[in-house]
């Protein structure tokens, strides 16, 4: 006499339990947490600009940023929370989810399209016993009347529906919402697109940060040197930023509220604005003159750019021909003076004389005349800006409307899988065991079972 012992599945090899460790939702939430805080921290705690490559920048950022912070500056910054965007650990994350975002991807993709065929409910019929829901009933009837009545309530409600017979037994299988099968596939797909335009623009893109912007005044970029930026300020309309490529007529874009524009395949960002004022001089013969700033001792320049960043600021400039040092002054207002709006006092100095030869408050374009030299300044307002570049901006718009597409589907649509065995008992009368594989958006799967097993008499027994 032959003894049959039960039959073990075969353990899974190291192959298939790295896939399986990889396409399990401990997993996935694993990494989702951690990615989650490292972009809290990018969004909560200053980062080094891109494109700053420079040593000496690099050092002096780095110590200006930590400075903020007092005691816990110097720790934040060695431990590289003031550098996560450009760190091997972010990357390192979105990796790993960009990988456990295709396997998911491809099982998902796998099994839609194999449901959207029609499965065997026969070859289902073991799964089926593992499903989350179970009930069991006993019907009235034969078996092919048991199964007809199935069929066509389950048609009625919408459900796809297959069925084998035998003998005394059916395998029964219906799908409901077969193309919210492909949410959950378009949702990885459009997840996945997402870390691919982030890695795009942290490849290809570019940033200047702190650059100072003066209506009427091109500013030419470092990072793409054929671009030009400059601002206008109407006085009726909000600022406008404008950017032209070489010759070609400029490009204009509004900045909104939130302080973004985005004109010529840029993203420009307000950092902050205050007064400027624009200096050049010419001699009696309409010779320029040649202005010194005193923050940069070798550059002589035919017109400055002095902005004020803050309230009651200086700015010095020399005149090197003529031995003249000016002094000048911004104001937000004057009221005790008759200034409503901003000015600057503007007083001029020969060079080891305490007493200025000048002094005047301006609050508007003027001209002034010392000795036979004539100044003229011009008023107005600065902006410091943002410009980056972000190639992956259009490939973003298009993931999230992937994603958006996947979730919309899985509420409008949620797809679940039913399968019943029937079994002819022996005093005629059938017993029906099923089970419910329900998607995670159809929330109210467990109601639907219920009072559906409760229509034939039955319950749920998991």
């Amino acid at each position: 006499m032959t003894n049959h012992g039960s039959v073990q599945s075969p353990k899974p090899n190291l192959i298939d339990r790295l896939y399986r460790l990889f396409v399990s939702d401990q997993l996935l939430a694993l990494v989702l947490g951690l990615l989650a805080l490292t972009l809290l921290a990018i969004l909560l705690l200053p980062q080094l600009p891109r494109g700053t490559s420079k040593a000496d920048a690099t050092a002096r950022w780095m110590a200006d940023t930590s400075a903020r912070f007092g005691s816990i500056g110097p720790m934040f910054r060695d431990s590289g929370l003031f550098d996560l965007r450009q760190s091997p650990w972010l990357w390192i994350l979105a990796a790993l989810l960009a990988f456990i975002l295709l396997l998911r991807f491809g099982q998902a993709m796998s099994e839609a399209i194999e449901r959207f065929g029609g499965q065997d409910p026969t070859a289902t019929a073991s799964e089926a016993r593992e499903w989350s829901l179970q009930a069991g009933f006993m019907p009235a009837g034969d078996l092919d009347t048991t199964v007809a009545e199935l069929e066509e309530d389950l048609q009625n409600e919408g459900w796809q529906v297959r069925s084998v017979l035998a003998t005394d037994v059916a395998d029964l299988g219906a799908e409901r919402n077969r193309w919210g099968l492909f949410a959950s596939p378009l949702i990885y797909l459009g997840l996945f697109a997402i870390l691919a335009s982030l890695w795009l623009n942290q490849v290809l893109g570019w940033q200047e940060p702190n650059l100072v912007l003066v209506p009427g005044q091109w500013t030419r970029l470092v990072s793409r040197s054929d671009l030009q930026v400059s601002l206008e300020m109407p006085d009726q309309n909000g600022p406008a930023v404008l950017v032209r490529e070489k010759d070609a007529a400029p490009a204009s874009q509004p900045i909104t509220d939130r302080g973004v524009a985005h004109v010529a395949g840029l993203t420009i960002k307000r950092a902050g604005e205050g007064q400027a004022l624009t200096v050049a001089a010419q001699t009696a013969e309409g010779s320029p003159l040649q202005l010194q700033p005193l923050e940069q001792q070798s550059t002589y320049q035919s017109s400055l750019r002095l902005v004020f960043e803050q309230p009651r600021a200086e700015r010095v400039f020399l005149v090197p021909a003529r031995q003249l040092a000016f002094s000048i002054v911004a104001f937000p207002a004057l009221p005790e003076r008759g200034f409503a709006g901003p000015t600057f006092l503007v007083q001029a100095f020969e060079v080891g004389q305490p007493e200025p030869i000048y002094n005047q408050f301006v609050d508007s374009n003027t001209q002034i005349t010392i000795g036979d030299d004539v100044y003229h300044l011009r008023t107005g307002r600065f902006m410091t800006v943002g410009v980056s570049s972000d190639p992956g901006f259009p490939l973003m718009a298009g993931s999230c409307l992937l994603v958006l597409a996947g979730l919309l589907l899985s509420l409008w649509r949620p797809a679940g899988r039913l399968h019943m065995h029937i079994q002819t008992q022996r005093a005629g009368s059938q017993r029906v065991d099923a089970g419910l594989d329900p998607s995670r958006s159809w929330r109210q799967a467990a109601r639907w079972f219920a009072a559906w097993a409760a229509t034939y008499g039955g319950g749920l027994t998991s």
